[in-house]
């Protein structure tokens, strides 16, 4: 059996024996925290452009409504539709027509996601950002620094919930052999 706990984490139960979390599960199975984030969510890709802003794939579902920032299109600049504005269908018709694909954002909005990979400098093999790790200022200005401006995050909206992620995240270190 599959089951959430009061703070809306999986666990499993064999039998209905002890409770297990659902991580030592997939990991048993020989999955890592990358493939458990891989197979229960999708990615989006960032890419910093500049000191304040990030560019992230145009998405109507995430960002209708009123806007909490300009909606500025990636490749010219253009200032789209500004902060307070309601985002419309209409609006969103228009931008798809146009091929509008990447938004400009400023830091704070990418700030409390998640990455969806591990990011490690290959040569030396320091570890920046692991799967599943919480994205925030110091993170960013650590991957700016090291010159790494493209990362992938996991997608998480009204319709899949951060569930698994969270539950990996109190399992974060256990290996397949103590699985």
């Amino acid at each position: 059996d599959i089951e959430f706990d009061a703070k809306d984490l999986l666990f499993i139960r064999i039998d209905r024996r002890k409770k297990l979390s659902l991580t030592f599960l997939l990991k048993a199975m020989g999955m890592d925290n990358e493939e458990i984030l891989n197979y229960f969510y999708d990615h989006a890709e960032i890419i910093i452009e500049n000191s304040t802003n990030a560019s992230i794939p145009y998405n109507f579902e995430d960002l209708k409504g009123e806007l909490s920032f300009d909606l500025i299109d990636a490749a010219t600049n253009k200032v789209l539709l500004e902060k307070g504005e309601r985002l419309t269908n209409r609006h969103n018709r228009s931008f798809t027509e146009k091929g509008l694909e990447r938004i400009l954002v400023p830091f704070d909005e990418i700030n409390g996601k998640f990455f969806a990979k591990d990011i490690f400098n290959k040569e030396t093999g320091e570890i920046f950002a692991e799967a599943g790790e919480e994205i925030n200022e110091a993170k960013i200005e650590i991957l700016t620094k090291a010159s790494i401006n493209k990362f992938d995050i996991i997608i998480i909206n009204d319709k899949v919930g951060p569930y698994v992620r969270n539950t990996l995240q109190i399992e974060n270190n256990t290996t397949r052999a103590e699985s």
